[in-house]
């Protein structure tokens, strides 16, 4: 989400005038945790029509490139871990951890799920195809959505960490004997 900021920064803000563009409060809906319908409205009113069209461009990149690559860096730095853990630890023990490298995957579903919402959410707005009402609770699960996928990257990299953690411990004190 980064290239989101960069790009929405330079298209939105930076053709401000400076007296404006020092008051901006620039906000990238996916960095907020628990936004309001207030707070969105707000947002995309300050993004205008361009911002939301550049915010399509960079979800679709997002859920094309960013979330496959980095859940693949994900899923091959786990895969490595299990594979030393493997060599060092009993067969019994290592199939009941093992099931956690779908972790990756539950995230990738997770916010391939929030991306699109955010999309519908914007498209909603822009277009006001729905009720007030509606058109809120979407902001609402969205927002829910935002903070289980944050909920869940904090949890992966704590896992991965504690995972490396793990391989170095049985790495230095194998409880499985070598033959």
């Amino acid at each position: 989400m980064c290239a989101c900021s960069v790009l929405l920064e330079q298209s939105i803000v930076k053709p401000l005038p400076d007296n404006l563009r020092n008051q901006y409060q620039f906000v990238i809906l996916d960095r907020q945790l628990f936004y309001t319908p207030a707070s969105v409205k707000e947002t995309l009113s300050q993004w205008g029509d361009r911002g939301i069209q550049i915010y399509y461009i960079v979800e679709i990149f997002d859920i094309l490139v960013f979330c496959f690559a980095y859940r693949l860096l994900f899923v091959t730095v786990l895969n490595h871990l299990f594979a030393i853990i493997r060599k060092n630890v009993s067969p019994k023990f290592f199939d009941q951890i093992y099931v956690l490298v779908l972790f990756p995957m539950v995230l990738t579903i997770i916010d391939y799920i929030e991306d699109g919402a955010q999309m519908i959410m914007c498209y909603t707005y822009q277009n006001r195809v729905l009720s007030d009402k509606l058109w809120q609770g979407l902001v609402y699960l969205t927002s829910t959505l935002n903070f289980i996928k944050w909920a869940t990257i904090a949890s992966s990299f704590s896992f991965t960490i504690l995972l490396m953690i793990f391989a170095v411990i049985t790495l230095t004190f194998p409880t499985k004997k070598s033959n």
